[in-house]
């Protein structure tokens, strides 16, 4: 259980950011702050602006009026210790997309001194990049989808040549993402050359400067969180099953829009199939080296899952996945964000005691 040997743990919820998943980030920030018991926590919204700037750190009922936004600093200042005691005894991350998912703003916390909540500078941008999160989960055992990685630089010097290897790898139908994307931002299927030339002019001109290209992989969309820290035991929610209602895929409409889609938890697999997702799942965590939660998702094709992503800072609504499959086992949401402070700190715990155990000569 969270404890810090003080009356209230102090907790900082990052959250906004200039990523284009802003909008989810503080929903998800807000729930986190909501969720945390007053009683045990003085929690306080630390939001990031578009601009990368950082407002004072406020409570959830302290929100100022429209025209009053106080001014805003820089993480040095926002995180600087007083007196020489931070000002924060934890981060909880409920930041989404480039800066807060990608290991930008953990290398922040890091040189802060700050525990946080989620993974590593390391496995954060791992998980990130799309196309190395997907190498290093297939050479750990898991099946993945074919396809390859397709750079802004080689589509504008030969894009007939570029096409001409798409066709033969991994082939059409095919699904384009940015590398580097999160929310199903700039993604979508294409069905015909026509299609995949928009997809990927799409991506390169408003989202990234690589986009992977896979087989269109149809079956099961299911989803998995796995919950410790590397070294531990690791734990897995119930998979849900995503049924996306008049899309042609669960984008982001489809995740964030009510009615969008049907999320079924558990996911409506055999035993074997369960296993086979949960175990998968725990695979992708454990070879990308995160900590805390993840959430990976697959295709359930032919009874064998087909490893898509990992995200390792989920939403964090009620209503999002990672809850819902926590509620499922009976673990409420604010059990949930305990629980990733407890593993958060028991990480900065280990760090310590590395750090202050001497090498032997």
């Amino acid at each position: 259980m969270a404890t810090i040997g003080r009356e209230r743990m102090r907790v900082a919820v990052l959250m906004g950011g200039p990523s284009s998943e802003r909008d989810v980030s503080l929903a998800s920030g807000d729930a986190v702050c909501r969720a945390l018991d007053p009683t045990r926590f003085d929690a306080r919204r630390l939001e990031i602006t578009k601009e990368g700037r950082w407002l004072p750190p406020r409570r959830l009922d302290a929100l100022p009026s429209s025209g009053a936004e106080p001014e805003p600093t820089d993480a040095a200042h926002a995180l600087a210790a007083d007196g020489g005691e931070r000002p924060f005894d934890v981060a909880v991350l409920a930041l989404h997309g480039a800066f807060g998912e990608d290991g930008t703003v953990q290398g922040l916390l890091e040189a802060a001194g700050l525990p946080y909540t989620g993974s590593g500078v390391l496995a954060s941008a791992l998980a990130m990049d799309k196309q190395r999160a997907k190498a290093i989960v297939a050479s750990a055992g898991v099946r993945t989808a074919r396809g390859c990685a397709v750079g802004a630089a080689d589509w504008a010097r030969d894009c007939e040549g570029v096409l001409r290897r798409l066709a033969a790898v991994p082939g059409l139908p095919a699904f384009v993402k940015p590398v580097g994307g999160g929310s199903s931002i700039g993604a979508g299927p294409a069905a015909d050359p026509a299609d995949l030339v928009a997809r990927l002019d799409e991506v390169f001109a408003h989202h990234d400067e690589r986009a992977l290209v896979e087989e269109r992989v149809l079956g099961r969309e299911v989803t998995c969180a796995v919950l410790g820290n590397r070294g531990q035991r690791l734990h897995t929610l119930p998979a849900v099953e995503i049924v996306p209602r008049g899309h042609a895929f669960f984008d982001y409409r489809a995740k964030y829009e009510a009615g969008g889609s049907d999320e079924i938890c558990p996911a409506r697999l055999t035993r074997e199939e369960s296993a086979r997702v949960a175990e998968a799942a725990m695979t992708a965590h454990a070879a990308l080296g995160c900590d805390g939660m993840s959430r990976s998702d697959f295709i359930v094709r032919d009874g064998i899952p087909v490893y898509l992503e990992t995200n390792t800072i989920p939403g964090m609504t009620s209503a999002s996945l990672c809850p819902k499959a926590a509620a499922a086992v009976g673990v409420p949401f604010s059990r949930l964000v305990e629980l990733l402070v407890d593993m958060a700190l028991a990480r900065a715990r280990v760090r310590t005691h590395a750090r202050a155990t001497p090498t032997p000569a």
